[in-house]
Order: C-alpha cells, then sequence, then structure tokens
C-alpha cells in the first residue's frame, strides 16, 4: 500500500507539472492531477463521485454570490456618476489642510474600493475625476522628485510591480532589520522573512 501510494503521488505530479508546461492553467492543472490521483488509489467510479460531490460543494458557497453584485455595484456606481459626487465630498472635508486634495483623492479611493470591491474599476472612475481636479491645481504630472519623498507600508509583493520603490527596509520588532533596493522585496517573496530575522537575531 506504502509503494502504491508513492507511484501515485509520483504520477500525480509528474501529470500535474506536464499539464502546466503545456500551458494548461493552473487550477485546471491541479484539478486534473487531483482527479488522476483519486482514480489511481480509490477507482474511477469513486473517483468521479468525490470529485463532482467537491465541486458542488464548492459552487454552492453562498459567498460566491457577493462577486457578481460587487461588479453590479461597480457598474451603478460608475454610470451613475457617484463617484463625481464622493470625490467632491472629499475635497470638501479636508481640502484645506496642507496636501488636502491629495488626501482626498486617498479617501475617495478607500471609500470607492470598499463599496465596488474592484481596484481596477476605481482606478479607472477616480482617476477620470481627479487627475483633471489634480492637474487644475498645480499638481505635476510627475510626484517623484530629488525634493519629494513617499513611505509605502506593505507585506503585498505584487504592488511593488507597479510602483518601483528606490529602497526596501525590511521592519520587524521596531526596528529595520535589513535594507536593499526594489529587488530585495522580489527575494523576501521568494524565500520569506525568516531569514531577515534569523540573520539580524
Amino acid at each position: 500500500m506504502t509503494l502504491l501510494s508513492g507511484v501515485s503521488f509520483f504520477l500525480i505530479t509528474l501529470v500535474m507539472f506536464a499539464l502546466m508546461a503545456l500551458g494548461i492553467p493552473i487550477f485546471v492543472s491541479i484539478g486534473l492531477a487531483a482527479f488522476t490521483g483519486l482514480a489511481l488509489i480509490f477507482g474511477p467510479m469513486h473517483a468521479m463521485v468525490d470529485f463532482t460531490s467537491f465541486l458542488w460543494q464548492s459552487l454552492s458557497n453562498f459567498e460566491l454570490v457577493t462577486i457578481p453584485l460587487f461588479v453590479l455595484t461597480a457598474m451603478l456606481v460608475e454610470e451613475s456618476k457617484i463617484g463625481d459626487e464622493l470625490f467632491h465630498c472629499a475635497k470638501a472635508w479636508i481640502g484645506a489642510v496642507p496636501n488636502g486634495l491629495g488626501v482626498a483623492v486617498v479617501l475617495t479611493c478607500a471609500v470607492f474600493a470598499s463599496i465596488t470591491g474592484s481596484s481596477p474599476v476605481t482606478a479607472v472612475t477616480v482617476g477620470l475625476i481627479a487627475l483633471p481636479a489634480l492637474a487644475k491645481e498645480g499638481y505635476p504630472d510627475s510626484l517623484r522628485g530629488a525634493d519629494r519623498s513617499f513611505v509605502l507600508v506593505t507585506h503585498y509583493q505584487r504592488l511593488l510591480e507597479h510602483i518601483v520603490p528606490d529602497k526596501v527596509h525590511v521592519l520587524a520588532g521596531g526596528r529595520i532589520l535589513r535594507s536593499g533596493d526594489h529587488t530585495l522585496a522580489h527575494e523576501l517573496e521568494r524565500r520569506g522573512y525568516d531569514w531577515v530575522i534569523s540573520e539580524a537575531a
């Protein structure tokens, strides 16, 4: 039984990576590999019953209903021009503080994203409203310069694919453990954070 399990595991892994190498999407490759493994261990009929039961339980999850509702909400907000009023409201609240218009843009994006659940819709809708207003107020086309800096606190490395930082710092326990350029973020994504903490200990 142990030998059979080992051979089955090897075949499942081989099938999965072979399908990925052929360009088949990862979720399909994993699903087909799992079905192959069930068929090898328990038989084709038992695998079919288990697999269809698992698919039905996954698709009957009520939380999936929220996805099309978020998309619908985003479309309604975009078409009804609520974003205009939301931006003007945020500008009226905090537009008087230093860099108030920039803060108003961030606040509008936060509220809009929480309503729609879609970052691209938020970027397009708020961007169409905010960019002309920012240009009118004299904000430069590029906010990057020698006399200006920004601090971005995140553990989401993919965000740094769109915002390329000059410096990356790893902060833990109230102190900076390691610093580097943007390649450090990719290294952290690949290796995790444990090696940084162990080296600093």
